[in-house]
């Protein structure tokens, strides 16, 4: 069973107000199921075709990117002749591969993210502990939702690494190249900002846990999204 089957089956444990939240989320991928079915999707590279962000994204918009992001990692990649960008040399396609999965995980690390963000908003503070059992369950799914991150990132960096150990440059991956470099400096370090929410998240729920009997953590109230790249 694979981390995201396990986080489904500990949500349905949660209480009614979130678990509608919770629900409404993962709902939503089974729309998407149907479509994939329709459209007969095969390639990475179509799938990854698929994935959009608006600046102002909403909880569908994260649920149809994880959806269409999951089957883009497990899928294989189209033909070399129909990849992102053609490459002429066979150790530069190999190269391709690995960061177009390297993305892939970098993309998925950063909508898990932006997910768990959407339960864990709530400040701690005196007002809000008449809330604290649902903000408490809250806390729950955006904790198991920021470890999914985490091992998305473990498998970013794995890919990384691969890419790496090659030397040629690829052909119109520029993006990606310089994403690469951007890892390397860690100026992208998703296992630095997953560490730093949860230390929030932490301090947060033993406030909520004493209610209110332990003193309200200072917090940094910055978005996650400041910190991501």
């Amino acid at each position: 069973m694979d981390i995201l089957k396990t986080r489904k089956i500990k949500l349905l444990r949660l209480s009614m107000p979130i678990m509608s939240i919770a629900a409404m989320f993962f709902l939503i991928t089974l729309f998407f199921a149907d479509t994939a079915e329709a459209r007969k999707l095969r390639y990475k590279e179509e799938f990854y075709n698929l994935y959009y962000l608006p600046q102002k994204y909403t909880t569908e918009d994260l649920a149809r990117n994880l959806y269409w992001l999951q089957y883009a990692r497990k899928a294989e990649f189209a033909p070399p002749i129909q990849a992102l960008f053609v490459q002429e040399k066979a150790d530069a396609y190999q190269k391709y591969k690995r960061l177009l999965n390297m993305h892939i995980g970098y993309l998925l690390s950063k909508n898990w993210v932006f997910s768990a963000a959407r339960f864990d908003k709530h400040r701690p503070v005196f007002f809000n502990l008449d809330y604290s059992k649902d903000i408490l369950e809250s806390l729950k799914i955006a904790e198991g939702l920021y470890e999914i991150a985490l091992a998305e990132w473990e498998y970013t960096v794995s890919q990384y690494e691969a890419a790496q150990s090659f030397g040629t440059r690829t052909q119109g991956l520029e993006f990606l190249e310089q994403e690469l470099y951007k890892i390397y400096t860690r100026e992208i370090d998703y296992e630095r900002v997953i560490n730093r929410q949860l230390k929030k998240l932490r301090a947060s729920r033993a406030y909520f846990e004493s209610e209110g009997r332990l003193p309200a953590p200072v917090l940094d109230e910055t978005s996650p999204a400041a910190y991501i790249r």
